[in-house]
């Protein structure tokens, strides 16, 4: 039987490995516990009077639907739409910004 040949390797290329990264020293300073955050805090602070804050309230969902389908029908946003009814009700009413109470 005859011997085997051995072909000749080349040479494996050189590959650069990064360093591991650096860890770091922790992930900083917690928050205090007194302060008012999303995550933590007194979430029953009334908001002052000058503040922004939602409008939002909760209907049945057949009455949003239909309100849906008329707005899309009449090409008009929510938003739009409630600011101005609310702001017509009030010129009705005589509310103007310098009589508030």
């Amino acid at each position: 039987m005859p011997a085997k040949k051995t072909t000749p390797v080349a040479p494996a290329p050189l590959v650069s490995v990064k360093p591991p990264a650096r860890r770091s020293s922790g992930k900083g300073e917690p928050p205090a516990t007194a302060s008012d955050t999303a995550a933590m805090g007194n979430h029953t602070a009334k908001p002052s009077s000058g503040d922004i804050v939602d409008f939002n309230m909760k209907v049945p969902a057949e009455f949003k639907a239909e309100v849906d389908i008329f707005l899309a029908t009449h090409r008009l946003t929510r938003k739009a739409y409630v600011m101005d009814l609310i702001e017509r009700d009030m010129k009705a009413k005589g509310w103007t910004p310098q009589n508030q109470g």
